[in-house]
């Protein structure tokens, strides 16, 4: 598979949308640059980033994602309070990954969800049935029993909405969705990239709906996740593998509340628009990131 340049900066465009968040926008191809290629041999999914792989690596158009996120409300029992400030919370504090991982696979299985099935036939996930499992496309989500991260690609044999809904099951928000008789959640959940599934690649592009390199305010400490995060990116990086960082700009970071509000359908749209600002700049500054010709690697959360 091959992305040109221009493909490269739309990947910066769709900066979010609900659990979308990030990652390119539909073709709109700009000037003698759309021409030249990167070779992509892998693009590995995690949460929202798996469902823009996906869409990514099969050729859709990603300007659509948004308008499916928006038609329609979260499969959530009435009431239910979209603000992942709780989840996060969750992940914060001083305690090891393990202990991290076991107080949200506890707290999985007891939320006030709507049945499993409800959430497979969301429009968003419904849009990729039929279609095969794109080569490039690896798509993560953490089985529940052993609180290990599971990656699937197009060997496993599992149906890609169903990888996916796995994938985007963020605990106490939607039901762990059953996958070969295992119950699976949201695979940002122990790292948000998952970087360690990297290793070994010469130059990764990592894209992310959250802040991977600006620095935290003393009284707002970085979480136990963000610290992995942190250190797997290091570890990649010592490994000689030349890592690009795409992050949120303010705006976007302001529509999604710092994060707490990403959830909320009713912002798709602008946080898509933030995201074609963003690329627009970057396309203005002569941002692609990497040379033409040169083969990548994506992680999108």
């Amino acid at each position: 598979m091959a992305l040109d340049p221009q493909r490269w900066l739309e990947l910066r465009r769709f900066r979010a949308s609900h659990e979308v968040i990030g990652h390119r926008a539909g073709p709109r191809a700009r000037g003698p640059q759309a021409a030249a290629s990167h070779p992509l041999s892998v693009v590995l999914g995690t949460s929202a980033g798996s469902v823009v792989g996906a869409a990514l690596t099969s050729g859709s158009d990603l300007a659509v994602l948004p308008r499916l996120v928006s038609t329609g409300q979260l499969p959530v029992r009435p009431g239910t309070d979209i603000d992942l400030g709780p989840l996060m919370a969750l992940a914060s504090g001083p305690a090891d990954p393990d202990t991290v991982m076991n107080r949200v696979i506890e707290h999985a299985p007891t939320a006030d969800t709507v049945e499993e099935a409800d959430c497979l036939t969301r429009p968003l996930f419904r849009s990729f049935t039929g279609l095969p499992w794109p080569r490039p496309l690896h798509c993560t989500a953490i089985d529940t029993r052993s609180g290990q991260l599971r990656m699937w690609d197009f060997t496993a044999g599992v149906p890609l909405p169903q990888a996916l809904a796995a994938s985007c099951s963020i605990p106490g928000l939607f039901p762990p969705v059953t996958v070969g008789g295992i119950r699976y959640i949201d695979g940002g959940m122990r790292s948000p990239l998952n970087t360690t599934l990297a290793w070994g690649h010469q130059h990764v592009v990592a894209m992310s709906c959250f802040p991977l390199t600006a620095t935290r305010e003393a009284a707002d400490p970085p979480s136990v996740t963000e610290h992995r995060q942190a250190d797997e990116m290091e570890q990649l990086r010592s490994a000689n593998t030349r890592v690009t960082v795409i992050e949120p700009a303010p705006e976007y970071l302001t529509i999604s509340q710092e994060g707490r509000g990403i959830m909320n359908t009713v912002r798709a749209m602008d946080a898509y628009e933030a995201g074609l600002g963003q690329a627009d700049k970057a396309l203005i500054e002569g941002l692609a990131p990497a040379a033409e010709g040169e083969v990548l690697d994506v992680l999108l959360a």
